[in-house]
């Protein structure tokens, strides 16, 4: 009997608790700020990757 007066209990239980929003908001946070970095840095890459093909393609013009 004792089984079933937990899950009765569990399931008597709406909405969500205050440290359900926090870790939700922490995990959010989190991957907002790795997937941000891994913007930036593509971004950094992609602006080397053009200034080389525009120095080499400069050089070639002269050529």
């Amino acid at each position: 009997m004792g089984r079933f007066k937990v899950r009765n209990i569990i399931r008597k239980q709406n909405g969500i608790t205050l440290i359900e929003v926090l870790a939700a908001f922490v995990l959010i946070s989190i991957l907002t700020i790795i997937l941000i970095n891994v913007q930036i840095g593509s971004q950094k890459q992609y602006n080397q990757q053009f200034e080389t093909n525009s120095e080499i393609n400069e050089v070639s013009y002269a050529l």
